[in-house]
């Protein structure tokens, strides 16, 4: 059994998390190669969703304290974040802005991040990448084999391709619109 601690630092040289809450065990069942494949690939599946979640904590944590004095603090939203390197678990911060109608905001939304649900654009875009090539639930089960876990189903796939299609349909549009010679 071998054992990886991780340690983040900042441009300063500042530890930025806490190692012993980043330990994993290498679990080598045997000396072997194949051995050590699965291993780092279980390290992985674990590690990697562990990193980004302290990643972008910290970044919330960071505009928080930098956030203008019209937002406050109001609670969290508890949701599910789904990556190429797996899911995990994140408090979206809310706030409500100080003026007339007190409108609500989260994290998420004020960084422009995740507008259009909680799986990553690297994610999305793997997806649709061999959707072109597989079938959809075939995607499916490779995004499972690849993040060690379930994260998108054969429908939100097809989805994600189809809103795809439509968003380049659109640009194709407007830029034939744009190009077009006008006729006086």
């Amino acid at each position: 059994m071998r054992t990886v601690i991780i340690t983040v630092i900042d441009e300063l040289g500042n530890v930025t998390n806490d190692p012993q809450k980043n330990t994993y065990q290498l679990d080598l069942e045997t000396e072997g190669f194949d051995g050590i494949e699965k291993a780092v690939i279980n390290f992985k599946n674990q590690m990697l969703p562990d990193l980004q979640k302290q990643l972008i904590d910290s970044a919330q944590e960071e505009f928080i304290k930098k956030k203008p004095d019209s937002l406050r603090c109001n609670g969290t939203a508890p949701i599910t974040i789904k990556t190429l390197n797996g899911s995990f678990p994140f408090k979206n911060q809310r706030f409500l802005e100080n003026n007339c109608d007190q409108t609500s905001r989260t994290y998420l939304g004020l960084t422009n991040q995740f507008e259009d649900g909680y799986t990553s654009e690297g994610l999305k875009e793997f997806s649709a990448y061999y959707a072109s090539r597989l079938s959809y639930v075939e995607v499916e089960e490779l995004v499972k084999r690849t993040t060690g876990e379930k994260q998108l189903s054969d429908q939100s796939i097809q989805t994600t391709v189809v809103n795809k299609a439509l968003e380049v349909s659109k640009q194709v549009y407007l830029n034939k619109s744009i190009l077009r010679p006008t006729r006086c």
